[in-house]
Formats: C-alpha cells, structure tokens, sequence
C-alpha cells in the first residue's frame, strides 16, 4: 500500500504579537479573564490590505522550503498573484508565461482547475485520488495501463 508523509510544513503570522496585558492596557480586562474565557494569550493582528491567502502564501513558502522541494517546482503560482481565479485561465496562462511554455498537462484535483488548466490551452487530467496520481500521469503519457 502507498501512503504519505508529511515532508514539511509552514505557518506565518503577521506583526507583533498583541498580548492580553497589551489589551488591558486599552479596555478593562485582564489576561486572566480572557484566558479563562478563551484560552488566548495573544493573537496577531494583519495589516490592512493583507488577507488569508497572504498568510497561506508565506505559510506555503516556508513548507516547501521546509521539505527541500523548491528545485523541482519551476514556478509556483498563487492567488495573490492573478486577479481571476480558476476557473478562470489565469493562474496557467501566469504559470505558462514563466515557464516560457504554452502546452502541458495540468494534474488536478477539481472541476474549477480543469476548466482554468483547458481555458489555458493545456491538456488536463483530472485526479481524484492523490494515491494514484503517479499512475493517472504515467497512463496518460505513456498510454499503458
């Protein structure tokens, strides 16, 4: 049986932490009610303009980093870096654009990556089971099953 195994991981948070005792300092409440009530010591506050898939796109960086697999990715694409998203062609073309290349097969996992990678002009195959995405690969450009 093949399996997986987690080879890196990342996280990012943004700024200096905000404490509980930084919030008493602002508002009457103490770390030991909010503790109490929440379990927080402290949390990170964005900066404006700064969303979610920021913090994934650094966490995701740092994960790959993390694995040593950087050099064999040749482009790594994200939603900061599109104004479309999929299904929308954006995010391949992007990628194609970098590599400087205009035909590939896209492996995906959902319908809106299939219609993007098509919308691009490359081929796609559809994975549903990560287990078998070697295999899917190597039938579809070898054609031996």
């Amino acid at each position: 049986m093949r399996g997986f195994e987690i080879i890196g991981t990342g996280h990012h948070v943004p700024g200096s932490p905000v404490t509980n005792d930084d919030l008493s300092r602002v508002m009457d409440t103490n770390d030991e009610w909010i503790f109490k009530r929440s379990g927080i010591k402290q949390r990170h506050y964005t900066p404006e303009g700064m969303g979610a898939s920021d913090l994934a796109l650094e966490a995701s960086r740092r994960a790959i980093e993390a694995a040593g697999i950087r050099r064999h990715l040749g482009t790594v694409v994200s939603g900061g870096d599109v104004k479309r998203h999929k299904p929308a062609p954006d995010p391949y073309l992007l990628a194609g654009a970098r590599l400087g290349i205009q035909r590939a097969l896209a492996v995906e996992d959902s319908p809106a990556g299939m219609e993007s990678a098509r919308a691009a002009g490359f081929e796609a195959l559809r994975i549903a089971h990560p287990a078998r995405m070697m295999e899917c690969v190597r039938e579809r450009l070898t054609g031996v099953r």
